[in-house]
């Protein structure tokens, strides 16, 4: 398989499963977003060993370094400012909305703790010192 028919197939996979979760979750149906979603990432395993062109190196790896980085600086900054609006929202009178503020400041306390063990882990694997 090349690589530009993974792409088409990791698409069509990919609507395929968003689909079926957004029937589930719209219908109340609880067990059909995990499996699906087990599914379709062991199809997309399955496709992607099946590549044969394949290449990647250092830039590919570092390319995609720096969009994570990117992606998480972002979603952390707007994360934070949307859980300390909707607290404060709360604050004046609209209690449902607590909630909601408290669930993104633990999402972004535990991304943080998260990246920090990683950080300490790949520190120590690649040769770092702490």
């Amino acid at each position: 398989m090349s690589m530009k028919t993974y792409r088409l197939w990791r698409i069509v996979i990919t609507v395929i499963v968003a689909s079926l979760v957004a029937w589930a979750v719209t219908t109340g149906n609880v067990l059909v977003p995990i499996p699906t979603v087990v599914a379709g990432v062991i199809i997309l395993y399955l496709c992607k060993r099946r590549v044969k062109a394949f290449t990647e190196d250092e830039r590919t790896f570092r390319i995609a370094d720096k969009a994570a980085m990117l992606t998480l600086n972002v979603f952390i900054v707007m994360a934070a400012t949307a859980g300390a609006t909707l607290l404060a929202i709360s604050r004046d009178g609209s209690p449902a909305t607590e909630p909601a503020g408290l669930t993104l400041a633990y999402s972004i306390c535990t991304l943080l703790i998260l990246y920090y063990i990683g950080y300490i882990y790949y520190n120590r694997k690649l040769g770092g010192k702490e």
